[in-house]
């Protein structure tokens, strides 16, 4: 399935919200 792209997706997201 997808759902290792989806969580790796997450994870930028995330990493991306805790740079700023």
């Amino acid at each position: 399935g997808d759902s290792t792209a989806k969580s790796r997706r997450v994870l930028a997201v995330f990493i991306e919200a805790n740079k700023q």
